[in-house]
């Protein structure tokens, strides 16, 4: 990642560029609000952000839960630029965590080096990267038995919640009780801590923001069921991400029922982004362990492949309506069908993106 353009092939602004508006401005301007009134008005977050990120925009509001803001406190003691500068270089350390995790690091770090939703993630400072290596060290204490910490890590994952949304599927038909009661406890933990950090009024706060039209406006450039069906209303989009959901709930019945735990919590993943309401390019990098995972089998390679690769996302960086989610939508609807008619009796259970080494011999 060393050697990236100065400036994307698709946009105007360098990568590494710690001025003007992206996304961690809103982290900064959370960690200047905490535990004040107004973290979760677009009004006053405004009039904080505008003066450092010389400017503001109406997508650019706090979207995480204050345990996660009071956590990224310290950019509140450093100039915007500064700040800046540090969060994108914790987040390049995120997507190395997540080539060290992984057993095969070579693969896993030609996919994050691969992925321009990795280097979208970088410009913007978003914080894709942490979900990705936390979800990568759950699925390796899973495969290994550690439920419990598996499920504290996995509790991380809950600064996009809205990602996880099958993942109960897996708690329940697997019996996966404890991994439940960690990721649960993990959740209740930050939640009690958002209370004592932000008094208790911030989920009717919270909630209200939610709500607010501006915030999905841009649903064209989302890689989900969202951005097929761009000229739709807000309430009609969720609609359709709704029944996209339904109609994917029987493949991830199927999968949950007969596929280890490892893969099933990677594939809730997968479907949780293409039906999610909100989602952007960068999150299009939380299809990576799907992919690494799968790759093995000749009937899955060509599909996971195309997902970890530029061509996948490129007309979605180039704002491509329709055609840049469809790219994404479909391709992962195919390989999750793909691997719910597959079962543990033909041999899938174990890539060797994950499986132990065999000793010669043996």
């Amino acid at each position: 990642m060393t050697f990236l353009p100065y400036h994307e092939p698709w946009g105007s602004e360098p990568v590494w560029r710690t001025h003007g508006l992206m996304d961690a401005a809103a982290f900064r301007t959370g960690a200047l609000l905490i535990g004040k009134p107004g973290l979760y008005d677009i009004r006053v977050v405004a009039a904080v952000q505008a003066p450092d990120a010389s400017g503001h925009d109406d997508w650019r509001i706090v979207l995480r839960f204050p345990w996660y803001i009071l956590a990224l406190k310290w950019l509140a003691a450093m100039p915007y630029s500064t700040a800046m500068g540090a969060w994108k270089l914790l987040i390049i350390f995120f997507g190395v965590a997540f080539v060290l995790v992984w057993p095969d690091r070579w693969s896993a770090a030609l996919a994050i080096c691969w992925s321009i939703a990795a280097m979208e993630a970088i410009e913007e400072g978003q914080d894709t990267l942490l979900f990705l290596v936390c979800l990568g060290a759950a699925i390796q204490l899973l495969r290994n038995g550690r439920e419990i910490l598996s499920g504290v890590i996995l509790s991380v994952c809950t600064i996009k919640p809205h990602l996880l949304v099958f993942i109960p599927l897996l708690f329940v038909l697997q019996r996966r009780f404890g991994f439940a009661f960690a990721f649960l406890a993990g959740w209740g933990a930050q939640i009690f801590i958002s209370f004592l950090a932000q008094g208790s009024s911030w989920p009717k706060e919270y909630i209200k923001q939610l709500a607010h039209p501006s915030l999905h406006s841009a649903s064209e450039f989302m890689p989900s069921v969202a951005g097929l069906v761009p000229g739709f209303s807000f309430q009609y989009r969720g609609l359709a991400c709704a029944a996209a959901a339904m109609l994917l709930l029987p493949v991830l019945l199927r999968i949950c029922r007969h596929q280890s735990a490892w893969l099933c919590l990677s594939c809730c993943v997968a479907a949780g982004l293409i039906v999610a309401p909100h989602v952007y390019i960068f999150d299009v990098a939380l299809l990576i362990p799907l992919c690494l995972s799968v790759i093995r089998f000749s009937s899955l390679r060509v599909v996971a492949l195309w997902l970890m690769s530029p061509l996948a996302a490129y007309p979605l960086a180039l704002e491509s309506v329709v055609i840049g989610a469809a790219l994404i939508v479909l391709p992962v609807i195919v390989l999750l069908v793909q691997i719910g008619n597959r079962s543990l009796e033909d041999g899938f259970e174990l890539s060797p993106m994950l499986a132990s080494p065999v000793t010669p011999g043996v």
